[in-house]
């Protein structure tokens, strides 16, 4: 998340409003974990056409919920903040090929 460990359900609302999909500050943040990836791996948009696929048929709603139902209760936030979290995780998915092209773009600079 841009806000990294520090989010809540507003600050996820407003990731959403702001279409945080085309941000590149997570990238910025994370440079050198990403470019070990990037030197071992090729990043082009015909790598990711299956992966979004695959992404999209298995994190689903009840998939995410389900994730979280094995997560202590100690440690969950509130119900509307992990109801605002499906949403978004579910947002970020349904935004997947703006986020590769936002990535394939990053990596041109």
């Amino acid at each position: 998340f841009i806000n990294q460990a520090i989010w809540d359900a507003s600050c996820l609302k407003r990731g959403m409003q702001e279409k945080d999909y085309f941000s590149t500050k997570i990238l910025d943040y994370n440079d050198y974990l990403y470019s070990m990836f990037y030197r071992n791996m090729s990043v082009a948009e015909n790598n990711f056409k299956d992966l979004k696929e695959s992404f999209r048929s298995k994190i689903t709603e009840d998939t995410l919920y389900s994730v979280i139902s094995d997560i202590p209760k100690e440690w969950l936030p509130s119900d509307e903040d992990i109801d605002v979290l499906v949403e978004y995780l579910h947002y970020r998915i349904e935004h997947l090929d703006d986020i590769c092209v936002t990535i394939i773009n990053h990596l041109k600079k």
